[in-house]
């Protein structure tokens, strides 16, 4: 088994939703109905043959975005499309 691809899902949290994949937990702010909320969902390739695989992205917020509780989940799949799903959740001040 190779490494295929990785996806990186940033999204509002204002409704107070869970991922059962959340490796942590945060004070969450009241809910809150977006107005202009921040939004990323991009994939990325793995060369390949790799067994492991390190990954580095820079993301740039906008300005004008509404602050506050996101979730930042990381997708993996591997060369015959098992995936394996991780979420933590942030704050965007």
């Amino acid at each position: 088994m190779h490494l295929g691809s990785y996806s990186l899902d940033v999204h509002h949290n204002f409704d107070h939703h869970t991922h059962s994949t959340e490796v942590s937990d945060c004070i969450t702010d009241p809910v809150k109905k977006p107005v202009n909320p921040f939004l990323l969902i991009k994939s990325f390739d793995i060369p390949e043959n790799q067994k492991t695989y390190t990954a580095t992205q820079k993301i740039e917020v906008p300005a004008g975005i509404d602050p506050g509780d996101y979730h930042f989940m990381i997708r993996l799949t591997d060369n015959e499309r098992w995936q394996t799903i991780r979420g933590i959740s942030n704050r965007i001040k």
